[in-house]
């Protein structure tokens, strides 16, 4: 595909699994290693506890979803085992159009309530015997979502050889409109780069869709263009609006703060994340953001730093970043939150360990961004310790106490994250040769575990690292929305998320823990009156390295004749 992405290696041993199947026959193999009724039973407590709000859609349909980005099909004796459209849902979300070729091509989605990931479903019937067929999300907002589809002989994928390249927007439709529209499939025309016979390309990690009302579409490139010296930087820009289908190309300086020039040269985008109808973040995990109002006549490019330390350089595996770290638009998509997946040291301080205790042990903190006028503002929202997510209710025997990986903001609300926990067999907690890959779904203000969902990697093929594209397309299958189209939200004010409460039903010594200085807590230990001088500094020196707070709230939780055996548990990293 020319992308970074299709370039790295594989991190896992089998390709991923596309189509969610929820039956006895899928997860039968599994049974052994995990409690599959356990994990039902998880599922179903929290989906029934979530009762949609009034006028939202009813729970057949989720109110956004997780769409897997690659579905391949090697040859049509696969595509054959693989209905396009094998049940009611899925045969409303069927769209059909032409190729550049001339040939029909027909695109549906199997669509799930997340953590579940829902499945894109391409078919071109009448390919030649062999012909390898390759579909991948490119971007989604609201109704749309952009789809590549290339068709190439065995072993021909590469620029000057494949049959076809093209590029599809696919719309929803909307089920509640009088009269209603079905979803519908259209060609973008070709941006060719130099000679119609090269396309230029449009990979994920560079390219965003806009919608705004139910006419206006904008397809949007961004590519850096690196400068030697104190030259500006400055950026390429390629755009396509409906109404004009034409592509134009602008080279447009990029404008970031004072000192900030070397830290945007090494800049690098992994994905493109949609905020309200009219911005488009391009994120480089390892530094920050490129940001911008598409829909100005010459928009204008501006850099805000990630809230962690930037890389000064160029890693072999940029790849590596999305793994632990994400930037998703939340709140209803007009909000923007960062998530951080940190390992932290057995005694609570930040950076890895190899105790075997803590091996995995890490730090889950989210941050929201601020926008004021041209001023943006990370605000540190909450943090959660992997003490605290281990023994959530229904975790232990369920999902591996593992590094959880590649988060996902919920685009419904900011406090619940989605996970993928896969344990690999290198892993020292791989005991028992359970290698499924798991989904998870957590609320970290009610700190519940809301679901699981188990799959077989042993299926169609699947590339690393994942792509999910969360979008609220499922909305417009809704016949009983008043109105399919969700309010477009203001950007420039996005909502700052109060601080996460991540205990719940806190009392009174909760309360002060959530507020506790380092003061606070030496004054505490020192009400421990046979706790020894130097094991008083070393349990203090333990409490104020825990950013979530959560081992002080544990000792504030226990009679003051047992904080004492608790602080020395502590030293002794037995907790």
């Amino acid at each position: 595909m020319g992308s970074r992405r299709s370039q790295s290696k594989s991190r896992f041993a089998h390709p991923f699994f596309l189509e969610i199947k929820t039956s006895d026959s899928v997860c039968a193999s599994l049974a052994a290693v995990i409690d599959l009724q356990q994990i039902r039973a998880i599922d179903m407590e929290a989906r029934t506890d979530r009762q949609p709000p009034s006028g939202d859609p009813p729970p057949g349909q989720p109110r956004w979803v997780l769409l897997q980005g690659n579905m391949i099909c090697e040859d049509p004796a696969a595509r054959a085992t693989t209905p396009i459209a094998s049940d009611d849902l899925d045969a409303e979300t069927v769209a059909d159009a032409l190729t550049s070729g001339g040939r029909n091509v027909r695109v549906s989605f199997h669509l799930a309530a997340p953590p579940a990931v829902s499945r894109l479903r391409v078919d071109i019937p009448g390919l030649p015997d062999g012909t390898q067929l390759l579909a991948e999300i490119i971007a989604a907002n609201a109704d749309s979502v952009l789809i590549e589809v290339e068709t190439s002989r065995p072993g021909r994928f590469d620029t000057d050889k494949r049959d076809s390249l093209d590029y599809f927007v696919y719309n929803a439709g909307a089920a509640a409109a009088d009269p209603s529209r079905p979803p519908s499939l259209s060609l973008l025309p070709p941006y060719h780069k130099g000679s119609p016979r090269w396309k230029r390309l449009m990979p994920a990690e560079t390219t965003g869709l806009l919608r705004r009302g139910d006419e206006d579409l904008l397809v949007a490139r961004l590519t850096l263009n690196g400068t030697e010296g104190e030259a500006p930087l400055e950026a390429e820009l390629c755009l396509l609006r409906s109404g004009e289908w034409e592509w134009k190309l602008k080279r447009l300086p990029v404008l970031h703060g004072d000192g900030k020039r070397k830290e945007v040269s090494f800049w690098q985008t992994d994905a493109v994340i949609p905020v309200g109808d009219r911005f488009l973040y391009w994120v480089d995990y390892y530094r920050g953001i490129i940001f911008s109002d598409a829909w100005e006549e010459t928009p204008q490019l501006r850099y805000v730093s990630l809230p962690v330390e930037p890389l000064e350089s160029r890693p072999d595996d940029h790849d590596g970043g999305s793994s632990y770290r994400g930037v998703c638009a939340t709140d209803g998509g007009g909000a923007v939150s960062f998530v951080e997946v940190f390992p932290r040291c057995c005694c609570g301080c930040p950076g890895a360990t190899f105790c075997s205790r803590s091996r995995y042990a890490f730090n889950i903190t989210t941050w929201a961004l601020r926008m004021d006028d041209d001023l943006a503002t990370w605000d540190k929202v909450g943090v959660v310790d992997s003490d605290e997510l281990w023994s959530l209710p229904g975790y232990s025997g369920v999902v591996p106490r593992i590094t959880p990986e590649y988060p996902i903001v919920s685009l419904d609300d900011p406090d619940v994250l989605c996970f993928m926990v896969h344990k690999l067999p290198y892993h020292m907690e791989d005991v028992d040769g359970d290698h499924a890959i798991r989904m998870i779904e957590v609320d970290t203000n009610r700190m519940e575990l809301r679901s699981v969902v188990c799959y077989d990697e042993h299926d169609d093929g699947f590339c690393s690292p994942p792509e999910f594209f969360p979008c609220m397309i499922s909305r417009y299958f809704d016949a009983s929305s008043r109105s399919c189209r969700p309010p477009a939200k203001l950007h420039e004010q996005a909502p700052m998320a109060a601080a996460a409460t991540i205990i719940n039903e806190l009392n009174s010594s909760d309360n002060k823990a959530a507020m506790a200085s380092p003061g606070e807590m030496l004054a505490t230990l020192r009400e421990i009156g046979d706790l020894e001088r130097d094991d008083m500094l070393r349990t203090y020196s333990v409490l104020v390295c825990d950013g979530s707070q959560f081992k002080f709230r544990s000792l504030l939780a226990l009679p003051k004749d047992m904080r004492k055996d608790y602080c020395l548990l502590l030293m002794e990293n037995r907790l």
